[in-house]
């Protein structure tokens, strides 16, 4: 990229990797996941951290490999030269239809709630290009605006669990497990579908450019199980305060929770402010899938001179709002792909390469075991 400093500290990483996990389940996600496990929904968070761990341990298995490397030169090394070419283009294929979804979901999000009047093309305009801004200043400050979008969600997940809590009704999540444990397990496995694949994102990052490198590993596991606490904190507010029927009826349950917040009977009517945390994660998704996009297409072309670098990211946001006004022309088109197709035909992809990736790695340490890999 543009800039020479691409240092993260470990923190930072981890607050990635806990805003992106959090990107798809606050659009639409967590809509898709409470029409599937009705009531039982809340009990999703309580059970993915098992199924959790292996992604996880995939991704910071294959970040230790050639530290110095991002994962394009990486597949490169263990793939050769054309098939390492193919997979790096399927690899960013998949990030490029998460960075539309994540463009759509925002857009239609911020239309339906905020801003009624405004044409989409127009709003996913100033959302790319300011995305694309943040991508051509580098890692480091897509990293640090990860920060401050951390902190002000802290607060207004704050405000939110303390001010709804005298509304939650626990007869609401019964009864409990009616259909048995088994379709929530199925179900736990789908909602990683909607948490992961912004995370890969964090695999473009090379090992070498993260400060604290003992550390990062457990930061980004920690990051990741507070992302899913948030996650029960939504299912389990919504359900035990809306009720599974009517959250069923909205299309944005979780924002039609926060009209219940009365502070001191003065400050009413906050929903469209508290509710922010959720476009702070889909932009934080927006961030990084374009930079992984750019970053590819810069490495792949060797577009090293700064005016091309610029034109070439902005080319690339433009795109992705001409196909994601393409693709999902309305909210039943996108919620019907993310249900019944991406999580069954699309995410298993990466998770394969990441396997196979993995398989070669060990194959590789074990063969010699000078490889570099820490």
């Amino acid at each position: 990229m543009i800039t020479k400093n691409k240092k993260i500290n470990a923190f930072q990483f981890a607050i990635l990797g806990l805003m992106l996990g959090n990107a798809l389940i606050i659009g639409f996600g967590g809509t898709i996941i409470i029409s599937l496990a009705k009531q039982d929904a809340w009990l999703i968070p309580l059970i993915a951290p098992t199924f959790a761990l292996i992604p996880i341990v995939l991704l910071i298995y294959i970040i230790n490999y050639e530290p110095d490397k991002n994962i394009f030169a990486k597949i490169q090394s263990l793939f050769g030269k054309y098939i390492g070419s193919l997979i790096n283009i399927i690899l960013t294929g998949f990030i490029a239809f998460v960075l539309i979804f994540s463009l759509w979901s925002a857009v239609f999000f911020s239309v339906a709630q905020y801003l009624s009047k405004v044409p989409y093309l127009f709003l996913a305009t100033c959302f790319i290009l300011t995305a694309i801004y943040g991508v051509t200043k580098g890692i480091e400050t897509i990293a640090r605006t990860n920060e401050i979008f951390f902190f002000i969600n802290i607060i207004l997940i704050g405000i939110i669990v303390i001010f709804l809590y005298p509304y939650i009704k626990l007869e609401h999540i019964q009864p409990i497990l009616p259909r048995g444990i088994m379709p929530i397990i199925g179900h736990s496995v789908i909602s990683l579908s909607y948490i992961f694949p912004p995370i890969l994102t964090l695999s473009i990052i090379p090992k070498n450019n993260i400060i604290d490198q003992k550390k990062y590993h457990w930061y980004l596991i920690l990051g990741v199980l507070i992302s899913i606490v948030f996650l029960f904190i939504l299912f389990f507010y919504v359900i035990s305060i809306v009720t599974i029927n009517l959250a069923e009826l909205f299309r944005y349950p979780g924002y039609h929770l926060l009209y219940k917040i009365d502070i001191a009977g003065i400050f009413t009517g906050l929903e469209n402010f508290l509710s922010l945390h959720w476009l702070f994660s889909t932009f934080s998704a927006l961030l990084m899938c374009s930079y992984f996009v750019c970053k590819y297409t810069h490495q792949t072309f060797k577009i090293k001179q700064r005016k091309y670098i610029i034109i070439t990211n902005i080319i690339i946001g433009l795109l992705a709002v001409i196909v994601s006004d393409f693709l999902f022309p309305n909210s039943i088109a996108g919620i019907e792909f993310m249900q019944y197709i991406f999580p069954y035909y699309i995410f298993p992809i990466p998770l394969i390469i990441f396997i196979i990736m993995a398989i070669l790695i060990f194959l590789k340490k074990r063969k010699n075991p000078e490889t570099n890999i820490n």
